[in-house]
């Protein structure tokens, strides 16, 4: 991890469609031995999943290897986003929501059979964000940074090592353009077809720069906008307050150097807003109080659009 970022504190159950109050994530030892031995289980059925999905990737790996095409063959590894933190430390059961049930004897050799459903909770998504803040949802580093492992061959400049220029989903389409050599298209069934935003990465897979850009991202009102080495971030349960951080110095975003940096925020800001308007971004009180009009909220008003 680039320079020497503080360590973020344990986190918090924030507030959400089912969490009426942010509240702060109890200590493991605080939990009754069967909450830790039910919670344990859960995230051993995670770990198994990781498990069966590591091996088939080497499955796949080892066909292209027999058949000669793993050097040819231009392969991308990554996560979609965090570790999910719905919705309280103690996870789910059944369907997405608050019911949970803490399962203890035989019932624990049941878990994770054909059939069941359950979630580990935002307790074990605060480890496995460890040690960035916050998780899925959320556009701090927690929620929207991932690695990403390109295997290429010999095409790879700086085979194993680790870049820490930032990319985005959106540059996957651009950089399968130009490896195909061809161009994206400017209509379809004569309908003009919106330009893709992202940008090819291949020049990081040969060693080189990426151009410099802005890189924006919006979730339920959680938003950022990134340029650089500086970043806007805010998030809806605090109070959709701008946050900047510079995050080759500070990747767990720990130090808001809002009030020492405002020209930057300010810039930020301003690209922010011109690329949500440009995309038909809703703004989050909208949207809660539109979805939700049993539980509607009086939201700070960030911007009229």
């Amino acid at each position: 991890m680039q320079g020497k970022p503080a360590l973020s504190p344990r986190g918090v159950v924030p507030e959400s469609l089912f969490e009426d109050e942010t509240h702060p994530l109890p200590a493991w030892d605080s939990l009754t031995k069967e909450q830790q031995t039910d919670l344990a289980r859960r995230m051993a059925i995670y770990a198994a999943m990781i498990d069966i999905m590591d091996t088939n990737i080497g499955r796949v790996l080892d066909t292209l290897q027999k058949n000669g095409e793993l050097d040819n063959t231009f392969i991308m590894f990554m996560s979609d986003n965090g570790a999910c933190a719905e919705w309280h430390e103690f996870g789910f059961d059944k369907q997405t929501g608050t019911e949970y049930h803490t399962h203890v004897g035989a019932e624990l050799d049941q878990m994770g059979l054909p059939g069941t459903y359950h979630h580990y909770g935002t307790g074990w998504a605060n480890v496995c964000c460890t040690p960035l803040t916050l998780y899925k949802h959320y556009a701090h580093e927690g929620g929207i940074s991932t690695p990403c492992i390109i295997q290429w061959g010999k095409q790879i400049k700086h085979k194993g090592s680790i870049d820490h220029q930032p990319a985005q989903f959106s540059d996957i389409m651009a950089t399968c353009i130009e490896l195909a050599g061809t161009k994206y298209p400017e209509e379809y069934e004569g309908r003009k077809i919106v330009p893709t935003p992202g940008k090819s990465i291949l020049p990081i897979v040969r060693g080189e720069e990426m151009p410099d850009r802005y890189i924006y991202a919006e979730h339920e009102g959680n938003r950022m906008v990134r340029k650089g080495d500086w970043k806007l971030v805010s998030a809806n349960f605090r109070g959709d307050e701008w946050e900047l951080y510079n995050i080759k110095e500070d990747r767990t975003e720990q130090h808001n150097l809002i009030k020492e940096y405002p020209e930057m925020a300010k810039e930020l800001e301003d690209a922010y807003f011109e690329w949500a308007d440009h995309s038909d971004v809703l703004y989050f009180p909208k949207v809660w109080n539109t979805y939700n009009k049993g539980r509607r909220k009086d939201f700070k008003e960030y911007r009229d659009k």
